[in-house]
């Protein structure tokens, strides 16, 4: 009589050495093919959201450029009236008015020229390696107040444009004038991180201490968008 575990053994190799059957070939085919057409669908949706950001950043730098016109306007017409004003006033605080208008028009077109450069760079999209942890991204914000270089600060808000208040500034700010960064830097540059980021799926939670003595506590908000970690929202 055959044993049965050896029948058992003897007709699993069988299978084994037959490989997987057809039913379980057009199950593995269909498995695959659905994920790849999952994955795609995941893409096409990001990539769509990461437009309707782009056009959510060039909305924000078009009024910023707007704002500024406006300004220049009122700027060149007060040069024009310290200018022509001279009753009661020494020709040197003249000079000195003048001087200082021109100063403010000159500071004015620069960042207006800088805004339109920057409009230009809505169409990059960029993720760095240091994106792929939400202390990365945070670190990256000290750094880049460290070194004054403020390259990379266009990429690290929401790509999907879901950013807090103050964030477009923030990403912007190397298209500001110098007072302008000089108050990033001395928030920034001493900053550091507190204690282990909250995650909770795509969002982290980060305490951060910023400030000249790093002596004000704030909390910065993170969102995961696909393999990388970007600014929602940032009190300072």
């Amino acid at each position: 009589m055959i044993n049965p575990f050896l029948l058992v053994l003897f007709i699993s190799m069988i299978a084994v050495s037959c490989g997987p059957t057809e039913e379980e070939i057009k199950e593995r085919e269909a498995f695959v093919a659905d994920s790849i057409k999952r994955i795609n669908e995941e893409i096409r949706i990001h990539n769509e959201k990461i437009e309707v950001g782009k056009q959510l950043r060039q909305n924000w730098i078009k009024n910023m450029i707007e704002e500024i016109d406006t300004e220049l306007r009122h700027a060149n017409n007060r040069l024009k009236e310290i200018d022509d004003f001279v009753i009661g006033r020494s020709l040197s605080t003249k000079k000195r008015q003048l001087r200082e208008q021109r100063e403010t028009i000159s500071t004015l077109k620069t960042t207006k020229a800088n805004l339109q450069t920057e409009l230009a760079k809505t169409n990059l999209f960029k993720s760095f390696d240091f994106q792929c942890t939400p202390e990365g991204t945070i670190n990256y914000l000290f750094e880049a107040a460290k070194s004054n270089d403020f390259s990379k600060l266009r990429h690290i808000g929401d790509p999907y444009g879901e950013l807090g208040e103050g964030l477009y500034e923030l990403t912007t700010i190397e298209a500001f004038p110098s007072e302008v960064q000089n108050e990033f830097v001395n928030i920034l540059s001493e900053g550091r991180i507190m204690g282990e980021p909250i995650i909770n799926q795509d969002t982290a939670v980060i305490e951060i201490a910023v400030g000249y003595n790093s002596d004000r506590l704030n909390k910065v908000k993170l969102i995961k968008r696909r393999k990388h970690w970007y600014l929602l929202s940032l009190v300072m």
